[in-house]
């Protein structure tokens, strides 16, 4: 089962309890003091979420913060900050035991295709772009006709 109150409970304590919070105001410590009080309907909440498939907009709502890089010079483009995303810790909450169970469940019944790169250890968008790459340029030394699908 994706959601329980054990995988509830397990995800609420793995946030850092004084975590920056996001537009919902939550703090993960008024999560993890408060649990005996809200397991029931947390779970009860994100089972329905799955069931309907639906993410309520209220927790789509972000803050972003723009922290300034070590080292850059002025401050004044773009480049010299690092964005950082603060998002409702309830949506968070979900998030982590569904990726869990991914992980957990899904993926040792049916492991990825090696050429996948999500959900893969020391796998990232960069090594997905190293890997067409090198696909290119081992079909133009070559000197052949590569087929690329889109799926955009």
């Amino acid at each position: 089962m994706v959601v329980d109150s054990k995988n509830v409970e397990w995800a609420v304590g793995s946030f850092c309890p004084f975590k920056s919070l996001g537009a919902d105001g939550i703090f993960p410590v008024l999560l993890q003091k408060g649990l005996e009080f809200v397991i029931f309907p947390m779970t009860k909440l994100f089972i329905a979420r799955i069931a309907l498939k639906h993410v309520p907009s209220a927790w789509n709502d972000g803050i972003v913060a723009f922290i300034p890089k070590r080292g850059s010079e002025g401050y004044i483009a773009i480049k010299d900050f690092k964005p950082i995303s603060l998002t409702s810790f309830i949506l968070k909450t979900l998030e982590r035991q569904v990726e869990r169970y991914i992980r957990d469940k899904v993926l040792l019944a049916s492991p990825l295709h090696r050429g996948q790169h999500a959900f893969q250890d020391d796998c990232s968008a960069e090594t997905a772009l190293h890997a067409v790459v090198a696909k290119l340029e081992q079909q133009l030394e070559k000197r052949s006709i590569l087929w690329v699908r889109s799926w955009i």
